[in-house]
């Protein structure tokens, strides 16, 4: 399964796709202060509600407009996922040329 976190100013998407199709999401508040550790205290109960173990999670993609925030939600997936995730941002070269 991919976990894909869109992260905005005011709210962070979180869903979970197996291929295509979105199985579930979630919306948090985007706190900039929130440490790798609480979103995982946020993420893991949500994973167990909809029945999906962390070990079934084999990729992440992280799209943040708050660049310390992807820093954490990496942190958080390469800790308790043990995947390294994509970081979609201004930094990323999709090597489109203008």
């Amino acid at each position: 399964m991919l976990l894909a976190i869109d992260v905005g100013n005011t709210n962070t998407v979180a869903g979970l796709f197996e291929g295509e199709r979105l199985v579930v999401s979630w919306r948090f508040s985007t706190e900039r202060r929130r440490m790798p550790d609480e979103w995982w205290a946020l993420l893991a109960p949500l994973l167990g509600t909809a029945g999906v173990a962390p070990a079934a999670v084999d990729g992440a993609i992280i799209d943040a407009s708050a660049p310390v925030v992807a820093v954490a939600l990496r942190d958080m997936a390469q800790r308790y996922l043990g995947c390294t995730p994509l970081i979609v941002g201004v930094e990323l070269d999709l090597g489109i040329e203008a």
